[in-house]
């Protein structure tokens, strides 16, 4: 007889679904386990690094937007387009400087007496080139770090254009040129209207 707590008869018994077995996972199991997670990890990388992009894709072309928006604002006020700048000087037209966002202070809309300040999204290139000698003229460039696309925007063109870009390719080492002509600059040379 076992005495519990001042009580006789009383015995533990052992149940029979509690009972622990002590030799652990056997390597099938952990195998198999690793198996699982390699198949759901290949399915969720590349649609995780596809959604990334496309996001990215869209941080460009929204400040591909926004600099439009500027470039039309500065047209406004001063009766020409600016080329992108990096310092808060003015510039004559013609070709612009590339610029990677953010902007933090140092992109700018410059003319040859007139500077405006735009803002760029982080890991966002952009260049925009304006025609010489009177800017009534612009093509923009733009590209995210980590985007697939590149997209442009011209004052003769009614809508944005896009082309096919590498991830982790700088706008500059694309080796895409564009003009600012009193023409689409877009129409040609792989461009596609979105």
């Amino acid at each position: 007889m076992t005495k519990f707590c001042g009580k006789k008869n009383f015995q533990i018994k052992e149940l029979p679904f509690l009972k622990l077995s002590r030799s652990g996972f056997t390597l099938l199991e952990l195998i198999l386990v690793m198996l699982i997670v390699g198949i759901l990890a290949a399915l969720a990388i590349p649609r995780y690094q596809a959604l990334t992009a496309r996001a990215q894709n869209g941080a460009a072309l929204a400040d591909l937007g926004q600099f439009c928006v500027a470039q039309a604002a500065f047209f406004g006020d001063y009766q020409q387009y600016g080329r992108s700048q990096n310092v808060s000087s003015v510039a004559d037209h013609g070709n612009g400087i590339f610029l990677l966002g953010p902007s933090a202070g140092n992109t700018f809309i410059a003319g040859p007496s007139q500077v405006s300040p735009v803002g760029l999204s982080a890991g966002v290139h952009l260049v925009a080139h304006t025609n010489a000698p009177h800017g009534r003229h612009f093509s923009a460039m733009v590209k995210h770090l980590g985007g697939t696309r590149i997209f442009g925007a011209d004052n003769a063109a009614t809508g944005l254009y896009q082309r096919q870009g590498a991830k982790r390719q700088a706008l500059d080492a694309t080796g895409i040129e564009i003009s600012a002509t009193e023409a689409d600059d877009f129409t040609s040379n792989g461009w596609d209207l979105l």
